[in-house]
């Protein structure tokens, strides 16, 4: 039903055996923990938005999916979050969506033209050979980048079954004198060299990609090596 966190496609046994227990989970999660659910912020009657689809049998074809895929926050952040832009409608050259009226972004038909670009994506054959190889469309490619705040950003189901979402945050900046002071700056320092927070941050400890390129010591051969001349 709209508004719900949890969309689910009624009557798909592939999504129904679970979800009401997911769903319950994620409804007490917003209710006890106070969190708010970005995407429904900000397009409260959206219909058929789904940020995942079984590619096994091209249901994004039929706009059949769910909405597996959030950024939920706690409600006092979300007073800062802002929206730019609107909803996917699928390729702008290959439909009239401006000429559809007022609100045709929250139909469930904008929805199905998102999901394939307005056709542009192939499904891939019953015959084992894989998802289609033909190029996928440049504009297609770059409407990726366009898509607005709060929403979902659809990616080629060559890329993956689930699709991006996103939502920009508005936060209130600290006055110059306060921000470039000893004491805020010591602050920062302090906070981040903390052992909680270093607990909390173990990818800082795992070597850079350009470290396992570094030079040889002087003087030192690589194991198994010889000397280059």
């Amino acid at each position: 039903e709209k508004g719900e966190l949890f969309d689910v496609v009624k009557g798909k046994r592939w999504f129904m055996s679970k979800h009401t227990v997911y769903k319950s989970w994620l409804d007490s999660l917003l209710r006890s923990d106070g969190m708010v659910d970005t995407f429904r912020l900000f397009h409260p009657n959206a219909d058929g938005r789904y940020t995942c689809f079984n590619q096994y049998t091209n249901r994004r074809y039929e706009n059949e999916g769910s909405r597996i895929d959030y950024i939920l926050v706690d409600s006092s952040l979300s007073q800062h979050a802002v929206t730019r832009g609107g909803l996917s409608v699928g390729d702008p050259a290959a439909g009239a969506a401006d000429d559809e009226g007022e609100g045709f972004e929250n139909t469930f038909e904008a929805a199905a033209r998102a999901a394939t670009f307005s056709g542009a994506y192939a499904p891939a054959p019953f015959t084992g050979s894989g998802m289609s190889t033909n190029p996928v469309p440049r504009s297609a490619l770059l409407s990726q980048f366009t898509s607005g705040s709060g929403s979902i950003v659809y990616t080629p189901p060559t890329f993956s079954d689930h699709l991006g979402v996103s939502c920009d945050f508005l936060l209130p900046s600290l006055p110059p004198a306060v921000a470039g002071s000893a004491e805020h700056s010591g602050q920062r320092k302090e906070k981040g060299a903390d052992k909680e927070t270093r607990a909390c941050q173990p990818h800082k400890a795992q070597r850079s990609l350009a470290s396992f390129f570094g030079a040889a010591g002087a003087g030192k051969l690589p194991s198994g090596g010889r000397k280059n001349p």
